[in-house]
């Protein structure tokens, strides 16, 4: 009895029909959710791993349709982003959204000439999220189906089984007309009376999918041609006996007489010999046979009439004719040829229009092929090849003329109410990462070999020694920055009414500038790119010129230029709004720039780090170092801050990331040095992405004396007293003993007034190490805020320095 594979179990005949006919809860159950990147990361780990026997040739072509690195750029290239079927703005200007989505059920219905073809055709209507049911053909072996089980035995994604259906049904058959009847689309492979034939059975509401026969073409232009163009060109027609839909059944040749037509036979038929024998000799049933020397007759009977010429030479055959046509070959080695100018190349091609594929175009020179290039393509020929690679193809190689996954999906919209602004919508938090996987630490990550796919170099730590490297491709980079534009726009980035002026430190391989310059590109908003320059007077010269309302940039870059500027830019006036990265304002800092400027809204640009990307955003309910995850982007995790488990509630912890859509590196439950805690319930905004709290380095919790000490504590005493400037810790040995030295910026010469007991007495720890056991020094510093120690690529404030010779944590 046949055997049907029906998402994910093999049925006869009776339970089918049941299934086709009655029981239709598998159309609405409930699916896995459908997540691209997992479903190529299955993929690629089945197919190089996949130990079924095929032909070897199948196998090859599968593996590669089946890389990771070929899924993504196909999809990128179909449909314009990796990111296509996550509802995102169609601009930064209004509320509208647009993704791609499934069209839903989708029947395949495929000629049997082609072992695997069902297979692949179903996997490509799946990687837009359809559920696949292919017609197998009555010739077509059990491979598809033996390779359905394999892979939903190895599906590491767990949403590929109810996707995929394979079914042994005759073309007549009352369970067809059934599947077809439930199907949002059906894709189907064949001639103009098959396909017809199949659309008549389909609803008006049915999307119809065809795949309809092609025909190809050789075109040679006037003048004397190579030997090695003319090989190149008999291999086109010989290589695949004319089966391929891009294999040329017509050659037309750019001439003015029969006799240039014949001699240019005569003297290409040797070429189509020697590349036949080559080849070997084929394999013809009595059908092909009979058509071959039914349209040899016709020609012989012509030639008798002075009307064409045959010529016939071991088994490979030129049936030539004066009149500028195109007409289909009985193929196996039978060629068409025929005179053509270009003067009536749209009229010779113009009823073909709708079954053009492939010209293989032979010219003597640039110039000369370019102009052909324009007459064909205007005349509808979607594929021009070089001679030689006709039947070649390119990885993302459009089929047709069409690309499968944009007839495979629609592009849906919705828009939302206005007065809140979202990242995404609607979207599922991505796959978090197997704990079976080891944490990542900074060596780890830099340690791993370079993929080959790296276009992006920045650097991402090294202050001292060889610097630290990160890597990204083009689709790392460009996808990262369109999530850290969405991010923007929902911390309350108008694009069009603000004016940026882009203040962060670029250069000796800095990513900041760089990457900021980016996400205002794709906000299409105002910016200048200033960069963090020594010139404050310049900066402010051109902030006034250019009506500029928007500030880009580090903080302790911005306080340093906002304390020096103050007077000028208080009588501007214009300033309204800061974003922020790499490093937190103060509260004291927030509150003094309230004071002085008038500045309300205080937002982080973003949240992230040079290796993982963007990581968070803020929302206009989020404040300090509260944002929401970028939760198509990343995961997250946060981890006890001494053992590999999860933290209970909103207890602090070790930031985890992982990256699943990176590639020029892997980002893997990597520790990324940063301390945080959940913020649970849901919030206003009403985004769905979870939030997180930003408390510090990993770094900024240090032990002296044998206690833990914070900085973030340091800073909310300090902000208490009124401290608005810079500080650092300070930690080396004074004796036997550890000393923290707590070192306070300030300008003008006004150092501030500070009250050391009161912090001493206010952090218990603290008083413990310093009062009740003399265990720590405790010193209070100034220094001017500009000399305080730096990161030198990116001027970043260093929080602690540790300078002790032991003890280090």
């Amino acid at each position: 009895m046949k055997k049907h594979f029906w998402f994910g179990q093999l049925v006869d005949d009776s339970a089918l029909e049941d299934f086709l006919e009655r029981d239709l809860d598998w159309i609405h159950a409930p699916k896995p959710h459908f997540n691209i990147l997992e479903v190529i990361k299955s993929l690629d780990r089945w197919s190089k791993k996949l130990t079924l026997d095929i032909d070897l040739d199948f196998k090859k072509e599968l593996i590669k349709f089946c890389d990771a690195g070929e899924l993504k750029k196909k999809f990128i290239k179909e449909l314009g982003s990796i990111e296509a079927l996550t509802l995102r703005r169609v601009d930064f200007k209004g509320n509208y959204f647009e993704k791609r989505s499934p069209l839903g059920i989708i029947t395949h219905i495929l000629p049997g000439n082609s072992e695997g073809l069902s297979f692949l055709a179903a996997i490509e209507a799946l990687l837009v999220g359809n559920t696949s049911i292919v017609k197998l053909s009555s010739t077509e072996s059990d491979l598809a189906i033996e390779l359905c089980l394999n892979l939903i035995e190895n599906d590491t994604s767990g949403c590929i089984q109810s996707r995929l259906a394979f079914l042994r049904l005759e073309s007549n058959s009352k369970l067809l007309s059934r599947a077809l009847a439930l199907s949002h689309g059906v894709s189907a492979w064949g001639g103009d009376s098959a396909l017809s034939s199949i659309k008549s059975l389909l609803s008006p509401q049915t999307t119809f999918i065809p795949w309809g026969h092609k025909i190809s073409f050789a075109l040679v232009s006037k003048g004397e041609k190579s030997k090695e163009q003319l090989e190149k060109l008999a291999h086109d027609v010989i290589d695949l006996n004319q089966q391929a839909c891009s294999s040329p059944q017509s050659l037309f040749l750019e001439c003015d007489s029969k006799e240039e037509l014949k001699a240019f036979a005569l003297k290409f038929l040797p070429f189509l010999v020697q590349a036949a024998r080559k080849k070997g000799p084929m394999n013809l049933d009595n059908m092909e046979r009979a058509e071959i020397q039914n349209e040899s007759m016709i020609f012989r009977f012509m030639e008798a009439q002075g009307e064409a010429f045959f010529l016939e030479e071991e088994d490979v055959r030129i049936l030539g004719k004066m009149k500028s046509e195109m007409s289909p070959s009985p193929l196996n080695r039978t060629l068409q040829l025929r005179p053509i100018s270009k003067g009536n190349v749209s009229k010779v091609l113009f009823r073909w229009s709708e079954y053009l594929q492939t010209c293989g175009l032979l010219c003597n020179d640039q110039t000369e092929y370019l102009s052909w290039c324009e007459l064909l393509l205007n005349a509808g020929v979607p594929r021009i090849c070089l001679p030689g690679k006709m039947v070649d193809s390119y990885s993302g190689e459009p089929h047709d003329g069409q690309f499968a996954l944009e007839r495979f999906s629609k592009i849906v919209r919705l828009e939302m109410p206005t007065g809140e602004n979202f990242n995404s919508l609607l979207g599922e938090p991505l796959v978090r990462p197997s704990r079976s996987r080891a944490l990542m630490n900074k060596n780890d990550f830099q340690n791993q070999e370079d993929s080959g796919l790296a276009h992006f170099y920045f650097k991402s730590g090294g202050s001292s020694g060889t610097p630290k490297i990160s890597r990204f491709s083009y689709q790392d980079y460009h996808s990262q920055m369109q999530a850290a534009a969405d991010g923007l726009i929902c911390a309350g980035l108008d694009p069009s009414s603000d004016r940026v002026i882009n203040l962060f430190f670029g250069g000796g391989l800095y990513g900041g500038f760089l990457s900021f310059t980016t996400i205002l590109e794709k906000l299409n908003a105002v910016q200048l790119p200033m960069g963090a320059v020594e010139d404050f007077d310049f900066i402010t010269s051109q902030i006034i010129a250019l009506k500029v309302n928007t500030l880009f940039g580090m903080p302790s870059y911005l306080f340093q230029y906002l304390e020096d500027q103050e007077e000028e830019l208080n009588h501007y006036g214009g300033l309204t709004k800061i974003f922020y990265g790499g490093e937190h304002f103060s509260s004291g800092q927030r509150s003094w720039i309230r004071k002085k400027f008038s500045i309300d809204f205080i937002k982080s640009a973003s949240y992230g780090s040079v290796d993982a990307g963007p990581i968070g955003y803020q929302c206009p309910y989020s404040t300090g170092g509260v944002h929401h995850l970028n939760h198509q982007l990343q995961t997250l995790e946060i981890l006890d801050l001494e053992r590999d488990q999860d933290v209970a509630g909103e207890e602090v912890g070790r930031l985890i990331v992982s990256t699943p859509s990176r590639e020029a590196m892997v980002v893997e439950r990597y520790d990324i040095g940063d301390l945080g805690r959940w913020v649970l319930g849901p919030c206003q905004c009403g985004s769905p992405s979870p939030r997180f709290e930003l408390l510090g380095r990993t770094g900024d919790v240090f032990r002296a004396a044998g206690n833990f000490l914070s900085y973030k504590k340091f800073e909310t005493i300090l902000s208490d007293q009124g401290f608005v400037g810079e500080f650092q810790i300070i930690l080396d040995n004074d004796g036997h003993q550890d000393r923290l030295s707590l070192v306070l910026g300030f300008s003008d010469g006004k150092k501030p007034v500070v009250d050391s007991m009161n912090i001493i007495n206010e952090i218990k720890e603290l008083r413990e190490a310093v009062m009740d056991e003399g265990l720590l020094n405790f010193s209070l510093l100034y220094s001017e805020s500009g000399v305080l120690d730096r990161v030198e690529s990116s001027g970043k404030l260093r929080h602690v320095i540790d300078k002790r010779e032991i003890g280090r944590i």
